[in-house]
């Protein structure tokens, strides 16, 4: 009778633990939500005052370091029935 009391209490603090840390994660969702949505509006503010504009390329600004060329071979064959592969 002792031992089920004592589960029961142990039962009851495990069932405290469980409500205590739910509530602390729904806390900190709303936490991140809020978060998020202040992190949003800060980017959807700094996306309004985006500018855009072309840069041309000057002759002295390319300068190509590294050429090379690949080569597949490919063979055209046609077969017995006309087909070409």
């Amino acid at each position: 009778m002792r031992e089920e009391r004592e589960l029961s209490e142990d039962e009851a603090e495990s069932r405290q633990e469980i409500e205590s840390l739910q509530t602390e994660l729904e806390d900190l969702r709303e936490r991140l939500a809020d978060e998020v949505a202040e992190i949003g509006a800060r980017w959807e503010l700094a996306l309004q005052n985006v500018e855009t504009f072309t840069v041309a390329p000057r002759r002295s600004d390319v300068r190509v370091e590294v050429v090379g060329v690949a080569w597949i071979p490919v063979w055209v064959t046609q077969e017995a029935g006309g087909a070409v592969r």
